[in-house]
């Protein structure tokens, strides 16, 4: 779709393709861009959050969205067209003169290697591994899920990968589980969960 509108409104739109990484490329965009078409369309791949610390308790607009909005609002006489990889952007994002289309996650990305993979037909049902959860860098929810797997002691039963090495410094790594979550627990619901997590959050990132 995305190049079917690159091709049919070439003269008339403004268009743009880009990723959000690294961010501060797509800031500076968004901040020296100068819109004089009167439809602009922008392709967006990757999170819009990575320069900005954002506290799902607190915060309502990741810093990209944040930065859209304000672009929408200062050109109320034309019209925006934001392809994002995010769902529900658009709770974000309120402005009249400003879509939202979501075009998909990573799997667009890898669709033609995917298609290429061949079946499993001879499954081992014997396995007594049941479930697979394989993390990349951190991010809260899967410190949390990890944490929660080897607190539940369901660990055993499935294989996890996670990188906490993601900065290049293994000893750089928190040792609170508060200080890396910004789950604001509250008392008592939270507690048996809190307990769960943070028992045995030091064995997940050393096991």
């Amino acid at each position: 779709m995305f190049v079917s509108l690159l091709q049919e409104y070439r003269e008339s739109a403004e268009i743009y393709y880009m990723w959000s990484s690294p961010p501060d490329r797509l800031l500076h965009f968004l901040n020296h861009a100068r819109f004089e078409k009167p439809l602009v369309i922008l392709g967006i791949k990757d999170l819009l959050d990575n320069w900005q610390e954002f506290n799902w308790w607190h915060d309502t607009q990741q810093a990209v969205p944040k930065k859209l909005a304000e672009i929408a609002a200062a050109n109320p006489d034309k019209q925006f067209v934001i392809f994002t990889s995010l769902e529900n952007l658009d709770l974000e994002i309120k402005e009249p003169n400003m879509w939202i289309v979501p075009w998909g996650g990573d799997i667009v990305n890898q669709k033609k290697d995917y298609e290429t993979l061949l079946p499993v037909l001879d499954k081992n049902f014997d396995s007594t591994k049941h479930f697979i959860c394989l993390n990349r860098q951190s991010r809260d929810h899967r410190i949390v899920t990890v944490s929660y797997l080897f607190g539940s002691g369901l660990a055993p039963y499935g294989y996890i990968s996670y990188l906490w090495n993601q900065f290049g410094n293994a000893h750089a790594q928190p040792k609170n589980f508060l200080d890396r979550i910004c789950w604001e627990f509250d008392e008592p619901r939270h507690t048996e969960h809190k307990n769960i997590l943070i028992g045995k959050f030091i064995a997940s990132i050393e096991g």
